[in-house]
């Protein structure tokens, strides 16, 4: 085999030298089926470095692609690879936040299609489209690109990538291009660019994704033929993927429901790609086990994969080995470690150069020793399987100090097709709740108790296999969507959910939620089974008489519940500030003094978090009934 180099330039480049009729792309537009060779598409890529040659754009400049279809893109970012020009993507409907990005990156050009290159008036612009006739000669354009990429090698730059925003401002990744290379040879699953019939790769992801960057990464090695939908991401049709037979695809859970519902479901389905799929690599999100299965009955092999734009993947099942139970198996070339407080940290060969422009970011991001901080929350198994908890930041423990990482749950649940979003709580409280919103035909329908009960099913069928702690107890159906600054869509598709403020501005709701009040103005429906698991849990209803005692002021209650974390303390008379102590006082006199802080209070109870010695809280848990 001959050398392809070791950046993705050069990988198309050796391949439209040694396959040139090889199919590069094949795509839908309107009701047309257009196929382009490795030879033509050279043609195009080469005309597009020289209008960036015309414009003194040089290698290590920043550009940025600006377009909402997948053929200009994929022309866009094989030209910057070939020509070592580095770009940013951008996903949005905003001119100004494009301007804005190419003022953060000093950008000298704007890469776009001809619809949108009347829109940057002062900018440089170069438009391409698929759409005009490729000119000039194919073998001079060939030699052309074997030249430029000779000069590039596997640590350049490659792209300044965009993160989703999930947990505060997008940031730039700085990524090289072993990073993809990596990622791409991990994906072939065994084919090789001489195997024959070629590996066909379907692009569904946008290329503003980490998903879409790899599968071409994955083809560009392979030699591979890319398939093309006319409407990417959630909008792909699945008779058109069907019609493009893909070898290869790589699918976000989101995208995977979407083909799923377009043929009723995976109950009505014994295939669901065309007859030459085999691998299906999920990713991207907390996928839908089911729908997995599913797939894996059909006879194409999943591919579950972990990672993140900064380090690339860290862990992945290979084909045939898929489990429901983890996500995959860590990578032989990963270095991890897992902190105290539950984070994950990330070695890998292919690290991101920093953050664009954020060396403060960058610096807060890695320990001393390099590891990344990935902000992850994991448990890893004697054999290496990696089975994600979810985001550090938004994990949190229930009252009995049950840790509960509610974004999976909330994935799961928002997958459910009536629905339009959910949002879980429970921080420091007995049991998980949430606010729940279905579509609006839904709640305008008259058919108030048949949605009540498809939620409940629904609901619990999800919960059904959780651990119990992690179970949602108790929605309320709301009328209207969540305010933005409380729920948000972000970059991809994802979602930022503000727990704080949801509280906070449902406040009421919340007190329904625990059964503190009823409502009168919003539905609260219990989860089938939450009564039983609620009395079956590791808390304990018992009613002990206890002074609590702040400085020189003491009151009386008596305990609601109570077990190894925290108590639930019923009082009449004001609730003593600052720090406080708990004196259990039982019915033969023996009373124990437990240190504790405030968690939460209203009207009539107070919670509160032990916090005493270890050896009186051993005490504690020796009087509780077993």
């Amino acid at each position: 085999m001959k050398s392809q180099g070791d950046n993705l330039g050069a990988m198309f480049a050796t391949t439209a030298r040694d396959y040139p009729e090889r199919t590069f792309l094949r795509w839908c537009r309107g009701s047309e089926r257009i196929t382009w060779s490795y030879a033509e598409a050279a043609q195009r890529i080469e005309a597009l470095i020289e209008r960036l040659d015309a414009l003194a754009i040089k290698p290590g400049d920043n550009v940025v692609i600006y377009t909402h279809e997948m053929v200009p893109s994929i022309l866009f970012d094989v030209a910057c690879a070939c020509a070592g020009v580095v770009f940013a993507p951008i996903e949005t409907s905003s001119v100004p936040a494009v301007l804005e990005l190419c003022k953060r990156i000093d950008a000298r050009a704007v890469l776009t299609t001809p619809d949108r290159g009347a829109l940057f008036e002062g900018t440089p612009v170069v438009t391409e489209d698929g759409r005009g006739a490729a000119t000039g000669n194919r073998a001079h354009a060939v030699r052309r690109l074997l030249e430029r990429t000779a000069s590039c090698h596997s640590g350049t730059v490659y792209m300044l990538q965009p993160t989703s925003g999930t947990t505060g401002g997008s940031k730039l990744v700085i990524r090289s291009h072993a990073a993809f290379v990596r990622v791409g040879h991990l994906f072939t699953f065994g084919y090789e660019r001489e195997t024959e019939p070629p590996a066909r790769v379907l692009m569904v992801p946008a290329l503003t994704h980490g998903m879409g960057q790899y599968l071409l990464a994955m083809a560009l090695p392979l030699g591979a033929e890319l398939g093309v939908t006319r409407e990417i991401d959630v909008a792909a049709d699945i008779h058109e993927i069907r019609w493009l037979d893909p070898t290869h695809m790589a699918l976000t859970p989101r995208v995977l429901n979407s083909l799923f519902q377009q043929l009723g479901g995976p109950a009505n389905t014994d295939r669901v790609f065309g007859p030459s799929a085999k691998f299906m690599i999920s990713s991207g999100a907390a996928p839908d086990k089911d729908l997995l299965e599913a797939v894996e009955r059909t006879g194409v092999h999943v591919v579950e994969a972990f990672g993140a734009s900064e380090i690339s993947v860290l862990a992945m099942v290979q084909p045939g080995q898929w489990r429901r139970d983890i996500l995959g198996i860590v990578l032989d070339d990963v270095k991890l470690k897992i902190t105290e407080e539950g984070e994950l940290l990330a070695l890998t060969p292919v690290m991101m150069n920093g953050y664009y422009g954020a060396p403060e970011i960058t610096r807060a991001s890695f320990t001393d020793d390099g590891f990344y901080r990935t902000g992850d929350r994991v448990v890893l198994g004697p054999n290496g399987e990696f089975i994600y908890m979810g985001r550090v930041i938004d994990s949190f423990n229930l009252f009995d100090g049950s840790h509960v990482a509610p974004g999976p749950i909330e994935e799961a649940i928002a997958r459910l097709p009536w629905l339009e979003q959910v949002l879980l709580i429970g921080d420091q409280r007995p049991y998980l709740t949430g606010f729940i919103v279905p579509h609006r035909s839904l709640r305008e329908s008259s058919r108030a108790a048949s949605l009540h009960r498809m939620i409940e099913r629904e609901v619990g069928r999800i919960c059904s296999t959780l651990d119990p702690n992690a179970r949602v107890r108790r929605l309320a159906i709301l009328d209207h969507l969540l305010p933005e600054d409380v729920h948000k869509i972000v970059g991809h598709g994802k979602v930022r959910r503000k727990r704080d403020l949801a509280i906070k501005t449902y406040a009421d709701v919340v007190r329904a939620l625990y059964g503190a009040i009823p409502s009168s103005n919003v539905t609260v429906i219990e989860i089938p089974g939450a009564a039983a698991e609620r009395r079956a849990s590791s808390r304990r209803r018992l009613s002990w008489p206890v002074r609590i005692t702040s400085g020189r002021e003491s009151i009386f209650g008596y305990t609601q519940e109570v077990s190894r974390g925290g108590g639930l303390i019923e009082h009449a008379d004001p609730f003593p500030s600052g720090p406080i102590t708990v004196e259990v006082i039982e019915a033969e006199g023996h009373s124990l003094v437990i240190e504790a802080e405030l968690v939460r209070r209203d009207a009539s109870a107070t919670a509160v978090r032990w916090t005493g010695p270890a050896e009186v809280l051993a005490q504690l848990a020796e009087r509780l009934p077993p």
